[in-house]
């Protein structure tokens, strides 16, 4: 039986977004299950908030190019003593791949989106591939067709904390730091502001204009910064459309549970979605949930089970799936329908019980090949 090793986790950066936040709660659930677990990245708060429950942090600054990334890495794995590397981020795989090809280290690397070039190729000499989503998985298969053995890439959906993530009774506590006015309808959007066009900001901004919509507010609940083109694009486009007025400018939150309760419907109208961790995390808390289908977001909502899948990029069904979450009623029977769902396919320990066979089959196939290399007379 393999026994419970060190592990090291690898990722461009811990600020607060999708993977970072995957793999914060990782950490921690790698410890809670006695295994020893570091982490590598260029830093961020996420980093400082493991750094508070004794998770160590290495920094690599992976964004700063290959050579001083893979220099960094490589002092951090020599001196580690670590049984398995596992890497997320497209940006994370050469390196890992080159480092870990240097010290016979089996690795294994978390598709959040796809993969991309430069050396898309490295991507074939990975133990394991888990894909986030099925979607993920179909689309990981295809861009690595020509390297990539299609039986190393494995589904393993995104999971949540539902302990973490569950309702604290804190709504009105929050719309009152809001200035929201009891009759208003919130909905909230949890994205980065880099790209609104695709991830449904402009949107959702679309309907609030609405004249029947009088009422709705929208709360942009993730990074933003006045320098960010996409920030100014979602300003201008409110300002135009005169619902500035109604946005509500949350930010980035390292501890997004307040401001989730604040909404009363969550919205994620992106284009697509490998998986949509937002909105798992926002039905884990009981809010009811509207997307766009045809990528991982289908998983996740499944057939009405907490949540409106709408076609996409079609804002009219878009207004009607939200004006159907209007209704109280309608949207603590969702909200209640949504938590279940969760709980019972995406729940923390379901994930953790098949990664940690994953971590177990890569170390059991390495010990075969490095006994194999050892007991072979023919071997030199």
């Amino acid at each position: 039986m393999i026994e419970r090793q060190r592990v090291l986790l690898v990722v461009p950066r811990m600020n607060i977004g999708g993977a970072e936040s995957h793999v914060a709660q990782l950490a921690r659930a790698l410890k809670a299950a006695k295994w020893e677990v570091e982490v590598a990245s260029g830093g961020g708060v996420l980093a400082k908030e493991l750094a508070k429950d004794g998770i160590p942090h290495h920094w690599v600054p992976i964004r700063w190019g290959y050579k001083i990334s893979t220099w960094r890495l490589r002092q951090v794995v020599q001196n580690g003593k670590f049984a398995l590397v596992h890497a997320h981020s497209n940006a994370t795989g050469p390196m890992v791949a080159d480092v870990c090809k240097e010290f016979g280290l089996p690795w294994i690397y978390t598709a959040h989106t796809g993969i991309r070039p430069p050396r898309m190729e490295c991507f074939g000499e990975a133990s394991r591939i888990l894909a986030v989503s099925d979607f993920n998985r179909r689309m990981v298969v295809d861009q690595g067709a020509e390297f990539i053995n299609p039986e190393r890439v494995v589904t393993l959906h995104n999971a949540i904390d539902c302990d973490y993530f569950s309702p604290q009774g804190k709504r009105d506590e929050v719309r009152d730091q809001w200035g929201v006015e009891p009759k208003d309808y919130v909905i909230g959007i949890v994205a980065r502001l880099l790209k609104p066009e695709r991830k449904g900001h402009l949107a959702l901004l679309q309907v609030l204009a609405r004249p029947e919509a009088k009422n709705w507010r929208l709360a942009i609940i993730g990074k933003y910064a006045w320098w960010y083109g996409g920030t100014r694009k979602v300003q201008k486009r409110a300002e135009k459309l005169g619902v500035a007025d109604r946005v509500i400018w949350v930010g980035h939150q390292v501890d997004v549970r307040p401001a989730l309760e604040g909404c009363d419907v969550v919205a994620l109208p992106s284009v697509a979605e490998s998986f949509g961790l937002a909105l798992a995390e926002a039905m884990a808390m009981k809010k009811p949930v509207v997307a766009y289908e045809g990528s991982g977001t289908n998983e996740v909502i499944g057939q009405k089970e907490g949540g409106i899948l709408v076609p996409n990029q079609d804002v009219l069904a878009l207004e009607e799936a939200l004006e159907c979450m209007e209704s109280p009623y309608y949207r603590e029977l969702m909200g209640n329908f949504a938590r279940e769902r969760i709980e019972r396919l995406y729940g923390l320990p379901r994930f953790m019980d098949r990664l940690l066979k994953i971590y177990h089959e890569v170390l059991k196939d390495k010990n075969r090949i490095w006994e194999s290399l050892h007991t072979n007379p023919d071997h030199k």
